[in-house]
């Protein structure tokens, strides 16, 4: 009986590492610890057609959105 006890021991200690590395691996991937975002602030002269939430491109891919315009 004592080998069948350790067997759901270690099933049950196997089950609960699992689920600490899932929540810690989507917790990681919410988190902005390693990613790579920063502020940008542009200038232009025109933006007749600009607003926010508009996507922002770099080389032609979408790399953000406009969050916020101001008027200098």
């Amino acid at each position: 009986m004592k080998y069948r006890t350790t067997e759901v021991l270690v099933g049950v200690v196997t089950l609960v590492a699992l689920g600490i590395l899932i929540g810690v691996t989507v917790n990681l991937k919410r988190s902005t610890l390693f990613s790579r975002k920063y502020p940008l602030n542009a200038y232009f002269e025109d933006v007749k057609r600009l607003e926010e939430g508009a996507p922002v491109y770099v080389h032609g891919v979408v790399r953000g959105d406009v969050r916020r315009l101001e008027a200098t």
